[in-house]
C-alpha cells in the first residue's frame, strides 16, 4: 500500500518557510515605520478633566 503524500505540490515546504520568513520581515519593517512616524509626530498627553496638557502643573484645588 502506498502512503499518501501530506503536501499537495512538491516545493510546499519551501515555500511555507518562504512566506513564513517573509512575512516576519515585512512586520518588523512596517512596525519600524510606525516606531519612527510615532517619534516624529511628537504627541502631547492631554489631562481628561481639563483638557490641558499633562506637562503643565494641574490648576490648584480650593481646600
Amino acid at each position: 500500500m502506498k502512503t499518501p503524500r501530506a503536501s499537495f505540490i512538491r516545493g510546499e515546504g519551501r515555500l511555507l518557510q518562504v512566506l513564513l520568513v517573509g512575512t516576519t520581515v515585512l512586520f518588523f519593517i512596517i512596525m519600524g515605520i510606525t516606531w519612527r512616524l510615532a517619534e516624529q509626530a511628537n504627541p502631547v498627553l492631554l489631562d481628561l478633566e481639563t483638557g490641558k496638557p499633562v506637562a503643565q502643573a494641574p490648576p490648584a484645588s480650593p481646600r
